[in-house]
């Protein structure tokens, strides 16, 4: 796993990640720890939490999972929760990233959308997408629910953000550099609805699924 965080409010406080203490963190805007899947998560609204580092690039493996849970939901716009990467005129497919408009979810890789099939409610669901280097896979709540062959060309440049434009909240966050299986999604969802943190066990989740 390249990283991860249960945005717990001792990790929020303290302005490092579990295994990415020393990265260049930034807040900006209004957020604040409340109640989350596990433990704490971070409210947005206005605001985003900016995390520099190295993400995977170009057509690489990755997978990118999260729960979230809107607050409101408006008919335009809605922001993006989870995502990195960096746009550019003439370019496509260069960012990575889940976002909120009118009232649905989408794939957004910067002047390229995928509708994946999920109407936006004012639920928690964990949301995970997975890139194998030539198919991309949505699952929500572990279960795939689109999978489409996208030509990625990943810009690692920009930051990883959470919550840009987006009025509700993030928990358990977490980026791997390879493609992650449907039996390791349900894993992971399983981990964290008994109520236990998956980003804090991830090596110990090995034994249940091989999530590392």
């Amino acid at each position: 796993v390249l990283f991860r965080s249960s945005l717990d409010r001792e990790t929020f406080i303290n302005g490092t990640f579990l295994n990415l203490a020393g990265s260049d963190i930034r807040m900006t805007g209004h957020a604040k720890p409340a109640p989350g899947v596990v433990g704490d998560a971070l409210v947005f609204k206005n605001g985003s939490l900016r995390i520099n580092g190295s993400w995977p690039a170009g057509n690489h493996a990755r997978t990118l999972v999260g729960w979230v849970k809107a607050e409101a939901i408006p008919p335009t716009g809605g922001g993006w929760p989870l995502g990195y990467g960096a746009g550019g005129e003439g370019t496509t497919y260069t960012m990575f990233q889940l976002n909120l408009r009118g009232g649905k979810w989408f794939f957004d890789g910067y002047n390229f959308t995928l509708d994946l099939k999920h109407e936006a409610d004012l639920q928690w669901h964990m949301h995970g997408l997975s890139y194998d280097g030539s198919i991309l896979t949505y699952y929500i709540d572990a279960l795939p629910r689109v999978a489409q062959h996208l030509p990625l060309t990943t810009n690692p440049l920009g930051d990883f953000t959470v919550g840009h434009g987006f009025e509700g909240l993030v928990d358990e966050i977490a980026l791997w550099d390879r493609a992650l299986p449907r039996n390791e999604m349900e894993s992971l969802f399983a981990y964290a609805k008994s109520g236990k943190s998956y980003c804090a066990a991830i090596g110990a989740l090995r034994k249940i699924g091989r999530a590392s």
